[in-house]
């Protein structure tokens, strides 16, 4: 038995080969980066302290140096706010990566450090995430908020939650059957 195998000249194989081979590879690579990116900014952030959103352009450059481009996801953006609600006291900003030199010491002289907010300014980066991504939907975001790590510890962790997904909503409005959803459990 013989089998006659002919191949068509006018087909780029190349193409057909990256296509069928390459295409889920780098996809696979690209989602695990992005879920990398979820989880990892939201940490980075958290070491950053409060003086993240100390304003407005400072808040988008350092999205922007952390690696989010003009592209930041729901998911990111869900989880950041939920560093935020977790830790909206207690970070200690002179012991911030951020602030340390060498020696373990703050470098800002103590009337700076004091200047530095002592929360989260949820209002600072809500407006930075809106005008670095404007066509973000905040009902996905609302459905990412249901991750692990995610806790309202008290009143002004919950006070927090609330003025961003207001200040999210304003541009878009608020759907009351967003927050009926089955939790993943």
């Amino acid at each position: 038995m013989q089998i006659d195998v002919s191949f068509d000249t006018d087909t780029n194989y190349s193409a057909l080969v990256d296509q069928v081979l390459l295409e889920p590879c780098i996809n696979d690579i690209m989602s695990s980066a992005k879920a990398h990116m979820d989880t990892s900014l939201p940490e980075l952030i958290r070491e950053l302290g409060y003086s993240f959103t100390s304003n407005v352009e400072t808040c988008k450059a350092q999205l922007r140096q952390l690696g989010t481009g003009p592209d930041i996801h729901a998911a990111t953006v869900a989880r950041i706010i939920g560093v935020m609600v977790r830790t909206h006291t207690g970070l200690d900003d002179p012991a911030t990566l951020q602030n340390m030199n060498a020696t373990g010491t703050s470098i800002w002289d103590k009337d700076k450090s004091a200047e530095l907010g002592k929360t989260w300014d949820v209002a600072v980066f809500i407006k930075a995430v809106q005008e670095l991504q404007p066509t973000l939907h905040w009902k996905e975001i609302i459905y990412e908020l249901d991750h692990p790590g995610f806790l309202i510890k008290d009143r002004q962790g919950l006070t927090l939650l609330l003025e961003a997904l207001k200040m999210g909503f304003k541009v878009q409005g608020f759907n009351v059957g967003l927050i009926y959803f089955h939790l993943r459990l």
